[in-house]
């Protein structure tokens, strides 16, 4: 389906003249990934409108992406498998908010400085199609935990002197951690692909 989707929209643009003949490929490939994310997206906000839960899923997303734009993370090997394993995702911040919201808020602030610590000595996860630089490590570093310390700056802020709004804090710790655990995963599954190819 998305690549079908992706074909179609190329086609109609090499008929309008809007981009060239040798460039199909990269466009199909651009194009699928930005059907995969809007199929993706907007299945979540449909459920968090469903839900009751659209402030904080949006809270979450916007945490989650931003944090994984500079960490990097783990990729699914199909399209299909990354909407699946978004929804797992969302499922897990779903709980995770659920049983937050009943707890002590210390766990919040242990949970973003676990994440802090994470992203400080781990980040970036690298990408075996898009290697990164000596320098740009550094900055990808650097940009995530910059985020990591707004994101608990802000929370520690509001735990202490806005509680009434401890259900957003919860959103954007949730997706600050979620972002972090899939810099894992990444990093694992780098060193996994890494370790095959020096063997062969």
């Amino acid at each position: 389906m998305y690549k079908f989707a992706s074909k179609r929209i190329v086609k109609q643009l090499i008929q309008e003249k809007k981009i060239n003949n040798e460039d199909v490929d990269l466009y199909e490939y651009c194009f699928e990934l930005l059907i995969s994310t809007i199929i993706s997206l907007s299945a979540i906000l449909i459920l968090s409108l469903i839900l009751g839960e659209f402030v904080s899923s949006v809270i979450f997303l916007g945490s989650f992406i931003l944090v994984r734009l500079f960490c990097g993370g783990y990729h699914a090997k199909s399209h299909l498998s990354c909407f699946f394993t978004t929804m797992i995702n969302y499922f897990f911040f779903l709980i995770a908010l659920m049983t937050l919201n009943k707890i002590n808020n210390n766990i919040i602030n242990i949970s973003n400085i676990f994440s802090l610590a994470l992203l400080i000595l781990l980040a970036p996860a690298e990408n075996e199609y898009n290697p990164l630089s000596s320098n740009e490590k550094r900055k990808h570093k650097r940009n995530s935990a910059f985020v990591a310390t707004i994101i608990c700056t802000i929370s520690f802020l509001v735990n202490f002197y806005c509680p009434n709004i401890f259900r957003f804090v919860c959103s954007a710790s949730i997706g600050l951690l979620s972002a972090t655990l899939s810099m894992i995963l990444g990093r694992i599954e780098y060193s996994i692909k890494l370790s095959k190819t020096n063997k062969l």
